[in-house]
């Protein structure tokens, strides 16, 4: 619901989702409801421990919401 109102009424262009690796279900959910996986982000985000994590990258663009 968020994403139709953010590219429907926003008129956003384009959204983007970033995933830790090792949240394959937040993955799965994605790819449900549109979202194309991109690729991934090495050494993209900081963990609090102080390591430099990598990031998977979605997309979802107009017209490919899925219903």
């Amino acid at each position: 619901m968020l994403s139709r109102w953010a590219l429907d009424e926003l008129a956003l262009a384009r959204l983007e989702l970033i995933t830790d690796p090792d949240n394959l279900a937040s993955q799965r959910v994605a790819v449900k409801v549109g979202f194309q996986r991109e690729g991934v982000l090495r050494s993209h985000l900081l963990h609090p421990d102080g390591r430099l994590r990598d990031s998977v990258m979605f997309s979802l663009l107009p017209g490919e919401l899925v219903d």
